[in-house]
């Protein structure tokens, strides 16, 4: 008797559909709504965010923990957890960035969505500052 099988899975009209972007896997348990009633980001989880308001909205994304390693009161490092923001509404949202990367310095910068939907941007983080990895429809400032 073996102890493993080999057998297809069954693929039929109501599998489910994983989408892959960089090492983490989406699912929709891991997209989380925005709407101005929420308005703020978890800066140290890694999850994707839809923002859902029909007319624009302010958003915040506080910088990410660098964490302390070796002390007593650690924190939580968030090196390299990736946060996608889109939008699904044709508004210009803002999104205020604390820590954001900008070329030598590091501040506080504006994400602002095109008044399309589809608009996105995905960031990383390091050494408690965000990189933007890719934006789509995002001016910054």
């Amino acid at each position: 008797m073996s102890l493993f099988r080999n057998e297809a899975p069954n693929l039929g009209p109501t599998s489910d559909v994983q989408m892959k972007t960089g090492a983490h896997v989406l699912l929709s348990k891991d997209i989380t709504i925005l709407s101005a009633a929420t308005g703020a980001i978890n800066p140290n989880s890694q999850a994707t965010y839809v923002i859902t308001d029909a007319t624009a909205a302010a958003y915040t994304l506080a910088a990410p923990s660098k964490g302390n390693v070796g002390s007593v009161t650690p924190g939580f490092p968030s090196d390299g957890k990736i946060i996608i923001i889109s939008s699904s509404t044709a508004a210009a949202h803002v999104v205020t960035i604390t820590n954001l990367e900008a070329g030598a310095s590091t501040s506080a910068g504006t994400a602002t969505f095109a008044a399309f939907a589809g608009a996105s941007m995905t960031l990383m983080a390091y050494a408690g500052t965000w990189l933007v990895i890719s934006s789509n429809g995002v001016t910054f400032a």
